[in-house]
């Protein structure tokens, strides 16, 4: 279940910060999980539960926040969610010259920490 090492992970890098900022506690984290990551967010859950025990996050809640694929063209800079049918969303990518699409995925993994003062 790697969803417990992330979480252990994740609460480890959470009271560096706190002590770092002379905190006592961890009261939140906000965490973002691309459609990639191989995350499950209701396993991540559960193993935060069992990983915060003990801890200075023993009574932090975690927040879970989930996206779309996002992807960039190489060849003219746009950007855009990926859409089901195709490689991209139409726009802007419709419009350009390109006669092969080069993509690049902008945002899709992860997990990582979105605000560290949440």
């Amino acid at each position: 279940m790697h969803e417990l090492a992330i979480c252990q992970g994740l609460i480890n890098q959470a009271e560096r910060i706190a002590r770092e900022e002379g905190a006592g506690q961890v009261d939140n984290i906000v965490l973002s999980i691309g459609p990639l990551s191989g995350v499950e967010p209701p396993l991540l859950d559960r193993a935060f539960e069992i990983a915060r025990m003990g801890t200075m996050a023993e009574n932090a809640e975690l927040e879970i926040q989930t996206g779309p694929i996002v992807v960039k063209c190489r060849t003219c800079g746009s950007s855009g969610e990926a859409s089901r049918g195709g490689c991209m969303v139409d726009p802007p990518f419709e419009r350009t010259r390109a006669r092969r699409r080069s993509i690049d995925a902008a945002r899709a993994n992860g997990p990582g920490v979105v605000d560290r003062y949440g």
